[in-house]
């Protein structure tokens, strides 16, 4: 489990494939940049851009895992060397400074017609989307017809559908980018 907390940010140095063929996954040779790995062993899991991968070769400042075709194919951003967003494994004595999540791609949806994404449109987006409105956001919660995030600020952000007022803004009108701060 993970809390989806971007601990370090790490580069990918290699892209290896582990067989021939259209169907082979790679190994990932991953410098950690300031996520520490004293306590990392082999086997251990690390989320790289928010999928959990496991730990095949490690160096003090350095590690290998190998990645499927699935996973090559449902998760954006490592296929080509370049920066990665990095997340130790969580063990039972840690905080929760976000929320928790499994790391494993379930299901693949798609958003059509409500907003959610946060982008001004109601256009399917199958890879990750920057949220407009000028807002950083430390966390985001999505729902399966509006979405909410905390600020970098602390103050709540909410937009999608809001015929039920779930956009917490006091009207019942769909919101395609952030409005806020909200009221819980």
């Amino acid at each position: 489990m993970f809390t989806g907390i971007v601990a370090a940010v790490g580069s990918i140095k290699s892209v290896t494939p582990l067989a021939d063929g259209a169907d082979a996954g790679v190994r990932l040779a991953i410098d950690a940049g300031g996520l520490p790995l004293a306590d990392v062993a082999l086997g251990d899991s690390i989320a790289i851009n928010g999928a959990c991968m496991t730990v095949v070769e490690k160096s003090d400042t350095a590690f290998a895992v190998d990645v499927s075709r699935e996973s090559l194919n449902r998760t954006v951003g490592l296929d080509q060397p370049g920066e990665v967003n990095l997340e130790k494994a969580l063990t039972l004595a840690e905080r929760l400074g976000g929320h928790l999540v499994s790391g494993h791609v379930d299901g693949l949806g798609e958003v059509h017609s409500f907003g959610q994404v946060g982008d001004g449109g109601t256009v399917t987006r199958p890879v990750p989307t920057q949220v407009v409105g000028g807002v950083t956001f430390a966390a985001i919660h999505t729902g399966t017809e509006s979405s909410c995030g905390r600020a970098s600020s602390g103050m709540a952000y909410c937009w999608g559908r809001n015929d039920t007022g779930a956009v917490g803004d006091g009207t019942l009108t769909a919101r395609l980018k952030p409005v806020g701060p909200v009221k819980p």
